[in-house]
């Protein structure tokens, strides 16, 4: 229900955000140690490649983790269960961006659907169980949490390759 009512302020643009600095790396790992912990009790792993030299951006802390944190989740239900991986990338895009990258590396997005992957409640992974725990609107939380950060969010997809879900973020320092 919080989720449904966040997204509802979302979409009236009536989410305050209260940028700060934010060290790319420090954040990074700090995701890192959240879901280290819960992959591993699944025989999953989490991948990550970052830029070794310290970056600033600055943007809602909060809101950036929750974009963060939902994508790795949704990417958590959708990996090779003969190679348990999840991967986490930031690179350089130009001088004064940087891209952040999630992917999994099992199931794909039909291309019909791949328009209907941000579209609240819309499920397109019919060939996958339904994840109780989830209201699929958590992709839908993303889009407009980036689209209000004046980001876009993406996804590409192969078959037996895996799907990314990609996003670019202005460098401050």
């Amino acid at each position: 229900i919080n989720d449904m009512l966040d997204l509802s302020k979302l979409e009236a643009w009536k989410t305050e955000f209260n940028p700060v600095e934010i060290d790319v790396r420090s954040f990074i790992m700090d995701i890192y140690g959240d879901f280290v912990h819960q992959l591993k009790s699944e025989e999953k792993t989490l991948l990550v490649n970052i830029p070794d030299e310290k970056i600033i951006i600055e943007y809602d802390l909060d809101q950036l983790k929750r974009v963060m944190i939902n994508l790795l989740w949704n990417s958590r239900k959708f990996v090779d269960p003969w190679k348990w991986e999840i991967e986490l990338k930031v690179e350089y895009v130009g001088k004064k961006q940087l891209l952040f990258t999630v992917k999994d590396n099992w199931q794909w997005i039909d291309k019909d659907d791949i328009n209907n992957v941000f579209v609240k409640f819309k499920q397109v992974w019919w060939h996958m169980e339904r994840a109780s725990k989830w209201t699929w609107i958590w992709l839908s939380l993303v889009k407009s949490i980036l689209e209000q950060m004046w980001s876009q969010i993406w996804v590409t997809s192969s078959v037996w390759v895996g799907s990314e879900f990609s996003f670019k973020l202005n460098i401050k320092k």
